[in-house]
């Protein structure tokens, strides 16, 4: 599918390409991060590598609010819910 979009928006195709897996501007550099853990520790090296990317994701959802804000988003409101008396 890349490959077929590409060509439709007239992107040329490197010599001796067969096919496209990303458009990116710039290095897409994931791939990259996985190809090394394989080729330094085969499978074992991906495992921790997924592990380690399990446990950021983790830490991600935890904090989520507080990350946005460390990448630049705008703190949200905080609304405080109203609070029962008893006997009202």
């Amino acid at each position: 599918i890349m490959t077929r979009v590409a060509g439709e928006t007239g992107f040329e195709m490197p010599e001796n390409a067969v096919s496209i897996t990303s458009i990116a501007d710039g290095f897409v550099w994931t791939a990259l991060v996985w190809q090394q853990a394989a080729a330094w520790a085969g499978w074992i090296g991906m495992a921790v590598l997924a592990v380690l990317v399990a446990v950021g994701f983790w830490i991600f959802k935890r904090n989520e609010e507080k990350w946005e804000v460390l990448a630049g988003a705008s703190p949200r409101e905080r609304v405080q819910e109203p609070v029962a008396v008893p006997g009202d």
